[in-house]
């Protein structure tokens, strides 16, 4: 292939050629390939547990589970897990695998994970951001999201963790205009009377939030449960 697009290639091959046979497990990851994963693990005897920064994982430190995931390499995936990758390693900018799958909107990553063991409770403390709260943000539909968060709770995710942070998966949901995710998330308990604590939005209830948006499907639902205040009616910038 000749011209930017063949050089942009011929560059990326490069880039991933392994340095070290560590680095080539998180290729074989990467790329999905069982055969190598396992004769790199049993007998190069690497740390499946290694992270790296690599041009595959957006130069954030990931292990080669997290590069299985993001590629949607279910079966690699789960060959690592068996080989002894920790299912709920938290990379550097805070996140496990399943957060990864969700902000992915990856089902079958998620179920994978959580029939693993995978936590669907665990947060990032900087943020309260979770599996649920990255997948209000996935780039797939409406449908899609419901019925991930709806897999999510089944496994026994708390619709209100963590408490004490600024907005609630309700409150994003809202925002985003997810009126399928918002009867999921009501029906499982959430909390339509919570507060918002951001400062843009002190006291802001998720209707609130979704009537600020012009969230009309997702404030449909919670209008006849909320009362809005004055202000959220009105707009403000953020």
């Amino acid at each position: 292939m000749r011209g930017q697009m063949g050089r942009l290639i011929e560059f990326m091959h490069d880039r991933m050629k392994p340095q070290s046979s560590t680095e080539a497990l998180h290729i074989a990851a990467f790329e999905g390939d069982l055969t190598r994963i396992e004769f790199l693990v049993n007998v190069k005897k690497n740390d499946v547990n290694t992270e790296l920064s690599t041009i595959m994982g957006a130069s954030h430190r990931q292990t080669p589970l997290f590069l299985a995931i993001q590629e949607g390499n279910i079966m690699a995936a789960k060959l690592l897990i068996e080989l002894g990758a920790k299912i709920d390693l938290v990379n550097d900018i805070g996140i496990t695998p399943l957060m990864s799958a969700a902000s992915h909107g990856d089902i079958q990553s998620l179920k994978l994970l959580l029939s693993l063991g995978a936590s669907p409770n665990f947060y990032r403390h900087s943020d309260g951001a979770s599996a649920l709260s990255f997948c209000m943000h996935a780039d797939v539909n409406d449908n899609s999201k419901a019925e991930i968060t709806d897999v999510l709770i089944e496994a026994g995710a708390d619709v209100e963790l963590p408490q004490d942070k600024s907005q609630s998966v309700l409150m994003l949901a809202a925002r985003e205009d997810l009126p399928k995710v918002v009867k999921t998330l009501l029906d499982a308990g959430a909390n339509p009377e919570r507060k918002c604590t951001l400062k843009w939005a002190m006291d802001w209830t998720a209707l609130d939030h979704a009537i600020n948006e012009g969230s009309k499907g997702a404030r449909e639902i919670l209008e006849p449960i909320t009362e809005a205040l004055p202000i959220a009616r009105t707009g403000c910038v953020h």
